[in-house]
């Protein structure tokens, strides 16, 4: 992203400041005898800003008929004279584990743990990691993305999951979850440039837990808001390393979008992400059909 190395270094900058915020935090809580969880997945709330009335996730299943038991035929009674009391499917060994390969499911995996018979299967070490698949690789993070969707409810316009800044509890107290208060936004002047392809890109100083994300399509089009959702899960997934050393390196909540005039704005809460997951929102954006880019703090415009 070819942004003026000014305004990276106040990515950097604004990111610094909040994690050391939050660090020195946790840091006085586990003096203070705490139990500290840092940047918790959370049942995310209905966002304020999604269709009144519309779903925000799958109903939970409850009642409704018990299942059959495994390996029973749920067309017979029980008391049926050609099913013997207990019967299974002979094919079944005690314990209603179908031996054939591929049944139950079509993995023909063993559940003990051990390797699939043949040596078909995924080839995983011991921390789960398939060995077929460098860690940087397209099929790794669609991986990772796939599984950080899956860990808690979803809430909001783009139904993405949420974190919080640290979740913590004294010795027979009950748990509480915090974020921390934003300041101010920092001064500064706004970078405006042009990027590849004509989008316009506004850049003003923001907090990097307290930001927001400005979209006005090209004329006729529409927004189209997979790439950002892509981009919000693989910044869900812990990714600690030289970028984000000190926490999990993600991003914990992006709320709407809602309206605005003649633009769609989203809320931020970058979390321990790492600078570049800004950059990669801007590249996301673009890719989304955006033909003006502004990323500041809420407020900074204006909305019907």
């Amino acid at each position: 992203m070819p942004l003026p190395p000014a305004a990276i270094e106040d990515l950097h900058r604004w990111r610094a400041d909040h994690v050391a915020a939050l660090l020195a935090r946790i840091a006085a809580l586990i003096e203070a005898g705490a139990d500290v969880t840092p940047e918790p997945w959370i049942d995310a709330p209905p966002d304020p800003s999604a269709a009144r009335g519309a779903p925000q996730g799958p109903p939970p299943q409850e009642g409704g008929a018990p299942r059959p038991a495994q390996g029973a035929d749920p067309r017979r009674p029980k008391d049926d004279p050609r099913r013997p009391a207990g019967a299974d499917d002979p094919r079944r060994p005690a314990g209603g584990q179908d031996a054939r390969p591929g049944a139950g499911g079509g993995s023909g995996r063993p559940t003990d743990g051990s390797p699939p018979a043949g040596g078909g299967g995924a080839r995983r070490s011991a921390d789960g990691q398939d060995a077929r698949r460098p860690a940087g690789s397209h099929a790794a993070r669609h991986s990772a993305r796939t599984h950080a969707a899956r860990l808690p409810p979803r809430g909001g316009g783009l139904r993405l999951p949420a974190r919080r800044d640290l979740a913590w509890a004294m010795p027979g107290a009950a748990p509480v979850l915090e974020d921390l208060p934003a300041p101010p936004p920092p001064g500064g002047p706004a970078a405006a440039l042009r990027l590849a392809g004509g989008a316009a890109l506004e850049l003003r100083p923001f907090r990097w837990q307290r930001a927001a994300l400005s979209l006005t399509p090209w004329r006729g089009r529409a927004l189209d808001w997979r790439p950002l959702r892509r981009w919000a899960l693989e910044h869900m997934a812990p990714r600690m390393g030289d970028a984000a050393p000190e926490l999990a390196g993600v991003i914990h909540r992006v709320g709407g979008p809602r309206s605005a005039k003649g633009a769609r704005i989203l809320t931020l809460d970058l979390g321990s992400a790492p600078a570049q997951a800004a950059l990669a929102l801007i590249e996301a954006a673009q890719a989304a059909g955006a033909a003006r880019i502004a990323l500041g703090p809420p407020g900074a415009w204006p909305e019907g």
